[in-house]
């Protein structure tokens, strides 16, 4: 029922997936093989390895147990690679998701996303991803830095979404429990204007950077940089809606409701 592997254990399955570990036991009731030391795995673009590994074949389930690691190799050489470093994840491949538990943190060229944890679901083929949830003192830095570009996010939770080539954000929703803890950084001429409220819904322009649209409710504020002459200015309100007339970023703003200037 049990058997003991050790030795430069090198396993592979039938769509291309390679598990390597020194050391595995597999138990045949119940589908399981256990790598308690250091385990990688490679399937395709996407590599692995953690410290302890646990493969369920039933589910077709890959558990990394601690000081999870996971990379994804760009399509193209001018493209940066995407590395992810949790405390443990769980890649539920027949399912088409991962889920990062104990401190999720994304790094890919200027780009960072981090959060307590989080959950990628997949395209059908497992290649990319689709949507990205952020759960837990979510932060984002590095998207764009143009004028009209997002600079940052942070809320408590942040939902992502991507296009076809699962790099490009399309968009991204942000909610808080607290008023004006969801917050976004746009770039703007002299400075960065900031717009904080407590539920945020950010629509992007092709490239992915830069904000196209823009919903704010609840404790709304938006805080205009310093101008020539003028000091920084605030505009609170309940609700914030922007748009992109006749361009590719915000030019168009209205605010509804207990309006301040």
């Amino acid at each position: 029922d049990r058997i003991q592997m050790e030795g430069a254990v090198e396993l592979e399955s039938s769509d291309g997936l390679v598990a390597k570990t020194e050391a595995a036991t597999y138990s045949q009731s119940e589908g399981l093989l256990r790598a308690p030391g250091p385990a990688s795995f490679t399937k395709g673009r996407m590599s692995g390895s953690s410290v302890g590994m646990t493969y369920d074949k039933g589910r077709d389930a890959i558990a990394m147990l601690d000081r999870a690691s996971m990379a994804m190799a760009p399509d193209t050489p001018d493209e940066p690679p995407v590395r992810i470093t949790s405390g443990s994840a769980y890649f539920a491949r027949a399912d088409r998701y991962v889920r990062y538990e104990r401190d999720f943190t994304l790094v890919s060229g200027a780009r960072t996303l981090s959060s307590a944890l989080a959950t990628a679901y997949l395209t059908d083929d497992g290649a990319r991803v689709e949507t990205l949830e952020m759960r837990g003192s979510s932060r984002i830095t590095g998207v764009g830095d143009g004028a009209g570009a997002l600079r940052a996010m942070e809320a408590d939770d942040i939902n992502l979404e991507f296009a076809a080539d699962g790099r490009t954000l399309a968009g991204a929703t942000l909610a808080s429990a607290r008023p004006g803890r969801a917050a976004i950084e746009l770039g703007a001429a002299g400075g960065t204007r900031r717009i904080a409220g407590q539920w945020i819904d950010v629509r992007f322009a092709p490239d992915g950077a830069t904000a196209s649209g823009l919903t704010v409710r609840e404790s709304v504020a938006l805080t205009l940089p310093a101008a020539p002459k003028e000091p920084p200015r605030t505009i609170t309100a309940a609700t914030l809606t922007a748009t992109a007339e006749g361009g590719t970023s915000l030019n168009a703003a209205r605010f509804v409701d207990n309006v301040e200037y």
